[in-house]
């Protein structure tokens, strides 16, 4: 996040938890990052929510320079 933060985004992690019972609903934690891009003030903003384990689900077999510049931040 710190990184991120550096290089001009607002940045923010959140969790969520819930208890399980009613609906089906199992009982889960849950983490994921807020990032705001462009200025802080105006309509040229974009939010992305990132899953903070959502790379630890998947192999990236064939991996391009974008993501591994990504990952070295």
């Amino acid at each position: 996040m710190v990184s991120l933060r550096k290089m001009g985004y607002k940045v923010e992690i959140y969790k969520s938890r819930w208890k399980g019972g009613n609906g089906g609903l199992a009982a889960e934690n849950y983490e994921y990052i807020d990032v705001v891009t462009g200025p802080m003030v105006g309509a040229a903003q974009q939010r992305y929510l990132m899953d903070v384990e959502f790379a630890g689900e998947f192999y990236i077999a064939l991996p391009t320079t974008k993501y591994e510049q990504g990952r070295s931040h």
